[in-house]
């Protein structure tokens, strides 16, 4: 059985490249947190629904398709929960980065540029994790 405080400490992977999903599962599970690949939008929100930690979204599994329920999911976390979201990026400045305008929309967005560094990425998510396990345990002495 899966208890309460392994899902709400979840990485949830969604990247429509195989091999970069299968490279963040086997970092983040090598570096002892629990990891996920979501096979589509659909999937992730469902596994955010459910509990998770954070979610780490490859920024092209984005363009393109209706974004609203991950946004209305997003809207819908309690205001201490601020779930963070590390989005994966490609090269460029503002002005060739879509990316931007979508990490405004998404909330406590982290960007990490491809080709990322493994250090980083476990950096990253231990740091997500532990500011929402902060979080959480302020909101539950409260």
């Amino acid at each position: 059985m899966i208890t309460q405080r392994v899902l709400s400490e979840r990485a949830i992977i969604l990247a429509p490249h195989d091999q970069e999903s299968d490279v963040a599962l086997t970092l983040l599970e090598q570096a002892g947190f629990t990891a996920l690949i979501a096979p589509d939008l659909a999937g992730l929100i469902a596994e955010l629904a459910a509990g998770a930690g954070l979610a780490i979204i490859a920024d092209e599994a984005l363009y393109g398709i209706n974004i609203h329920t991950l946004l209305a999911l997003m809207d819908r976390q309690p205001s201490w929960s601020d779930m963070p979201i590390v989005l994966l990026t490609h090269p460029g400045g503002p002005e060739h980065n879509p990316s931007l305008q979508l990490g405004a929309h998404l909330g406590n967005v982290t960007f990490l540029e491809r080709p990322f560094h493994a250090a980083t990425l476990v950096s990253l998510v231990s740091t997500a994790l532990r500011g929402r396990r902060r979080r959480s345990e302020e909101h539950t002495s409260e």
